[in-house]
């Protein structure tokens, strides 16, 4: 499984229902880290991490958002 799909995963378990979890993901990369997707590697998640956790820390509470943080990290 590639690491994009790894990230999309985890991001899944925690992304309120009917959200859009490829969009939301594809554009922390592109937006944040200023890559495509699929070029995600191992050395971007901590970088990734940290901005998922903050745009999905206006949807659930700071204590998931960190948790998801966490669980983003580990992939690597």
């Amino acid at each position: 499984m590639e690491l994009y799909d790894q990230v999309l995963n985890e991001v899944r378990q925690f992304l309120p229902r009917g959200e859009d979890v490829g969009r939301f993901v594809e554009r922390q990369c592109r937006l944040h880290l200023k890559i495509e997707p699929s070029a995600l590697r191992a050395d971007h998640l901590p970088e990734l991490a940290r901005w998922i956790s903050v745009s999905i820390g206006l949807l659930i509470p700071k204590e998931k958002a960190a948790l998801l943080r966490q669980n983003i990290e580990r992939l690597g």
